[in-house]
């Protein structure tokens, strides 16, 4: 939504007449000041969202990369049953 030199002017001319050459700058800066808030607001939250996209993709990644613990389990226990086997048999 961008506005052209020519709708600028009419709002400008607008606000002069109703507000008056004397609170108009008043009002101006009080306008930047509610802008600049809001950039800032929309800057923290889009920040914030993108953080919680990307600790949610690591999670995923993390759980798809972690084997499941019984697994693990149960590969431990096949070794510690193949290491015995061998030390038995060789005495």
């Amino acid at each position: 939504m961008s506005l052209g030199f020519g709708e600028i002017l009419v709002v400008l001319i607008i606000a002069f007449v109703v507000v008056g050459p004397r609170d108009l700058p008043k009002i101006a800066r009080a306008m930047a000041r509610l802008i600049r808030q809001f950039r800032q607001m929309y800057g923290s939250i889009k920040d914030s969202l993108s953080l919680e996209e990307e600790m949610a993709e690591i999670r995923k990644a993390a759980a798809d990369a972690a084997p499941p613990s019984g697994s693990l389990t149960k590969e431990l226990a096949d070794i510690r049953r193949e290491i015995n086997k061998a030390g038995s048999t060789k005495i």
